[in-house]
């Protein structure tokens, strides 16, 4: 599997096995990138999550 980083278009290589929705971080740029799909494998950046503070 390989594809390029959406941020700063570097190939990624991941060293294991992904799985749907895992959460990973690219190694050139650090973005935060999840698996929308397995088959063709497609990343986007991952959504940024708010702090909640009980409101």
């Amino acid at each position: 599997m390989e594809t390029k980083c959406p941020e700063c278009d570097c190939v990624l290589k991941p060293k294991k096995e992904l799985e749907l929705g895992e959460i990973f971080s690219c190694l050139d740029c650090g973005s935060r990138l999840e698996v929308m799909s397995l088959q063709p494998l497609k990343i986007q950046p991952a959504p940024v999550v708010e702090e909640d503070w009980g409101e």
